[in-house]
């Protein structure tokens, strides 16, 4: 009785059988060993037996264990290859995810950089434009005492040149008469009137010093106006250079482990 199940024929069925359980399992590699363990044991029984017509029954079982090895191959590499395009689908995916979160991450970095350097820009330009208006008004106040200074100069040169016509005259009535009428006439532009040559220069060389000292006060106004007009301009090339620059490289992306 052991010899019946342990013969080669009955090992033959129970490795078929195992072999339909693992196939069902979706284990085809073990499946495939188990085909191929059936078919050794049908060859060993063919070789055992003489009867024509067992020998025709175990070659069709042979054939069959056979086509039971290259279908579950063939089954096995189609669902490998569905597989591995699911995983590569799955990881495209989640590439594109994570550029898409990175590059949305850069975005908001430039835009809030941008963001700060025009809110920087527009403070900058509010201060700046009052400390102009501010700069302006002294400009004007600086360039009324400048004329004002010239008109006095140009009364006391006058006053002079009257002086010395006097001086030159004949008569002393047309010197008073002409000395009243230029004293007059100061009176009513306004103009200081000195009472001597010395007075007249001393308040010259006064009026020349301060000119003098305005004029310095422009020109140190001056100078710093342009370096304001250079640095606006190099903070306004600086924020285009950053709003064209490009977004950097990514990082590379390692790929997920999967489970199946």
């Amino acid at each position: 009785m052991d010899a019946f199940i342990d013969s080669p024929l009955n090992k033959s069925h129970r490795f078929e059988r195992k072999a339909e359980d693992l196939a069902k399992c979706g284990r085809f590699d073990e499946a495939i060993n188990y085909h191929r363990k059936a078919k050794e044991c049908l060859l060993e029984a063919k070789q055992l037996t003489r009867s024509n017509s067992a020998i025709s029954s175990i070659e069709a079982q042979i054939n069959f264990h056979e086509n039971q090895e290259k279908i579950l191959a063939h089954r096995q590499a189609v669902i490998r290859s569905r597989v591995d395009a699911y995983k590569e689908k799955q990881q495209r995916q989640l590439q594109q995810q994570q550029q898409q979160q990175s590059r949305k991450k850069c975005e908001q970095q430039m835009f809030g950089k941008e963001d700060r350097n025009v809110s920087s820009l527009h403070s900058k330009a509010i201060f700046r434009n009052d400390s102009a208006q501010f700069e302006n008004n002294e400009e004007v106040e600086i360039e009324q005492k400048i004329y004002r200074t010239i008109e006095e100069n140009d009364s006391l040169v006058q006053f002079l040149i009257c002086r010395e016509d006097d001086c030159c005259a004949s008569s002393p009535k047309d010197d008073s008469s002409k000395s009243g009428a230029m004293t007059l006439s100061n009176y009513k532009t306004g103009n200081k009137v000195p009472k001597d040559d010395k007075t007249v220069i001393e308040e010259l060389r006064t009026n020349n010093q301060q000119l003098r000292e305005l004029i310095h006060e422009l020109i140190g106004e001056l100078e710093k106006l342009r370096k304001e007009n250079s640095d606006l301009k190099n903070e306004v090339k600086k924020c285009r250079e950053e709003q064209i620059s490009y977004i950097p490289e990514l990082p590379p992306l390692e790929p997920p482990n999967l489970l199946y």
